[in-house]
């Protein structure tokens, strides 16, 4: 079972965001696989909208596919990051669900708890993924988006369809974000891992 696609390299899509906060990368999990992990997710019951701060070892019962994925997410990251191989970076998973023709989020920052990194994977739909410059975002905000033509401008944006993952870097710098519109007539369903300062040792 292929897990990330051919061609692409991801521990440097990890150290670009060690480098600059946040990474973003076009087709990094093969979309064969984000199925299956939507499955697995549904049948488990789940694939609910925020459901957070899960513990990974759910992945250890009847869930090969996403256990799999998270090895390989984990894998990357420590080899990017030079850290010992024994250490879990992303002990917790978050889901969401986002419903089509809406925005997915406003432009917020991460809680400080979460981190230092979290890594964010499309297992199916399609919305943009949007970053933001620190000055865009008043500390403690948030900017809700109304598709006018008001809405600040990205500093960097990524569609992000099946098998797409974004990575926020939260030890230096909060970068603002959001989740865009959400494009067709399918929802679009995202997979989180992180960790918990407050709860992860």
């Amino acid at each position: 079972m292929n897990v990330f696609q051919k061609g692409v390299d991801s521990v440097a899509f990890f150290e670009r965001g060690l480098r600059y906060g946040y990474s973003m990368q076009e087709g990094l999990v093969d979309p064969g696989l984000c199925g299956t992990v939507e499955d697995e997710l549904r049948r488990a019951g789940e694939l609910v909208d925020e459901n957070e701060m899960q513990p990974v070892s759910l992945f250890n019962s009847g869930m090969p596919a996403t256990r799999l994925l998270h090895e390989f997410v984990t894998r990357a990251a420590i080899l990017a990051a030079g850290e010992d191989a024994g250490t879990n970076p992303f002990p917790r998973f978050s889901v969401r669900v986002f419903k089509p023709g809406r925005h997915g989020t406003t432009i917020h920052r991460n809680d400080p708890s979460v981190g230092p990194m979290a890594v964010g994977i499309t297992l199916s739909g399609s919305a943009p993924f949007n970053v933001y410059d620190q000055y865009q975002l008043p500390y403690g905000e948030v900017i809700p988006l109304n598709g006018d033509g008001y809405d600040p401008e990205p500093r960097a944006s990524m569609e992000a369809r099946v098998g797409a993952a974004w990575l926020l870097c939260t030890e230096n710098e909060a970068v603002p974000h959001c989740s865009g519109l959400v494009d067709g007539i399918g929802q679009r369903a995202l997979l989180i891992f992180y960790k918990l300062s407050f709860m992860d040792y």
